[in-house]
């Protein structure tokens, strides 16, 4: 944690995709990815619509605790299975700037394809246009429902298309972002179709696929290409495959009816290794990442998860003052019991120092001529270890100086201290110097001769060394 994260908390959301038959989620950390993701029973849902509660609320808790998170409620933007959601691109007539949300406000249950009165529905502006996203209500509570009685707390709900443009705009590897592209994604769910114009989701649309057939699937291609040449003029030369490898005969097929198209994978920068599956929870994980739930994306419950999104902040901030709180008692218990011990210590010092101030002259001498006699004893004791050993360091010097001339060595300094002898000179080279170590340590009179390489240095002269040995 950053210490500005301390009084500015960051809410961690991660980005969870439901399918038909998968839920996947995926949080970005700092350390790197955190992933975690369960297969759905066949059934549980089906055409987007959530059948069996009772087991994808035991999916959920797994899902949760493969997770890892701690937390009571992880906010997510979930992405919900595209089957039962609907888009709308359209124009709105010419007005003051001021009032085109009334105008917006006119259009929306025209562009509608259910009554707005049942739906959840939001809208996102474009260049010069609107695109806005139409879900059942039943349909979308039923998953907020789910998803908070299993620890998530929704955030944001959009579909996969839009997490996916939203990837493509940021970690595109090759992609020329100015030009218009389909992006196809084969889904959990079916076909998922879609339209993206300078990194922005401009028209979507979804197949069920479920029958495999070339000709379903050259059909919906024919219809989103047909669709931009009407709606905006010219063509559309590149689309984007979003398949498993396995299926890399997809292309080929779309190749053979549409021989213009350039087909290509989506190649993303930034997480090398991730498999494709996991591409629209990481659309919505960097949507968590700078999430505002004011921002300009399409959020299909953006009133009813505003209160719950407060709280959570509100609930991350206090967590984050009591932690500030708690190290700061924590800083101020070592800093009182650090200036505590040092009063003591400065008062036993002070009552020390008059304690001997208050000697009398006489002890202070007494003292003293104590510490000479101790002092006179040791050297006393030093003359006499050194005499026992006269005969020794008498021959000393004179048979190391001889070995020393027989190996063109200079002595220049040599220190006794008691049996050990530290010994320095130099040499015309290394080789007299090891020479002159072997033949020392050869001699009886001389134990534990030792030469460390670090003990000789190279001159321009020739190297200098130094060794000991124990007499």
């Amino acid at each position: 944690m950053k210490f500005s994260d301390l009084f500015s908390p960051k809410i961690k959301i991660a980005g969870l995709d439901i399918s038909d038959n998968a839920a996947r989620l995926l949080a970005i950390n700092e350390s790197g990815l955190q992933k975690s993701e369960i297969a759905l029973a066949p059934g549980v849902i089906r055409d987007g619509k959530l059948i069996d509660r009772s087991g994808f609320s035991k999916a959920l808790n797994s899902l949760k605790q493969n997770f890892g998170s701690g937390q009571a409620q992880l906010p997510v933007v979930v992405s919900l299975p595209p089957n039962k959601i609907y888009t709308q691109t359209f124009k709105l007539p010419s007005s003051p700037v001021d009032d085109f949300r009334e105008a917006l406000d006119i259009n929306l249950p025209l562009a509608s394809p259910i009554d707005l009165k049942s739906a959840f529905y939001d809208w996102q502006k474009l260049d010069g246009e609107f695109l806005a996203a139409f879900a059942h209500k039943s349909v979308v509570a039923e998953y907020l429902d789910i998803l908070s009685a299993n620890g998530f707390l929704a955030v944001a709900a959009e579909f996969p298309a839009l997490a996916l443009a939203r990837l493509i705009e940021r970690h595109s590897a090759v992609i020329d972002l100015s030009k218009p592209l389909v992006v196809l994604a084969l889904t959990g769910s079916g076909l998922d179709l879609s339209i993206v114009r300078n990194g922005q989701l401009y028209s979507h649309s979804f197949a069920d696929w479920s029958s495999g057939e070339p000709e379903v699937l050259n059909q919906e291609i024919s219809q989103i290409l047909n669709f931009y040449h009407s709606r905006w003029g010219g063509a559309i030369s590149d689309l984007i495959l979003i398949t498993p490898e396995t299926q890399s005969k997809i292309g080929a097929v779309i190749q053979e009816s549409h021989p213009s198209l350039n087909i290509r994978p989506l190649s993303i920068s930034g997480f090398s290794g991730l498999g494709w599956l996991w591409y629209v929870s990481l659309g919505g994980a960097l949507r968590g990442e700078s999430f505002d739930p004011e921002d300009s994306n399409i959020n299909l419950i953006r009133k009813e998860a505003d209160n719950g999104f407060k709280k959570l902040e509100w609930q991350s901030f206090f967590n984050s003052w009591q932690r500030v709180a708690i190290w700061g008692l924590g800083i101020l218990a070592v800093l009182f019991w650090g200036v505590f011990f040092l009063f003591q210590n400065t008062a036993a010092d002070l009552a020390e120092q008059s304690a001997l101030k208050s000697q009398s002259l006489e002890f202070q001498q007494a003292v003293l001529l104590q510490g000479k006699a101790a002092e006179f004893n040791s050297l006393l004791a030093k003359v006499l270890s050194a005499k026992t050993q006269s005969n020794n360091l008498l021959l000393l010097p004179d048979s190391v100086s001889s070995l020393a001339k027989q190996h063109n060595v200079t002595l220049t300094e040599l220190l006794i201290n008691g049996s050990k002898v530290s010994l320095t000179g130099k040499a015309g080279n290394e080789a007299s110097v090891i020479n002159f170590k072997n033949r020392l340590g050869l001699n009886e009179s001389y134990k534990n001769v030792s030469l460390p390489l670090s003990g000789i240095i190279s001159g321009k002269n020739g190297v200098s060394f130094n060794l000991t040995f124990e007499i």
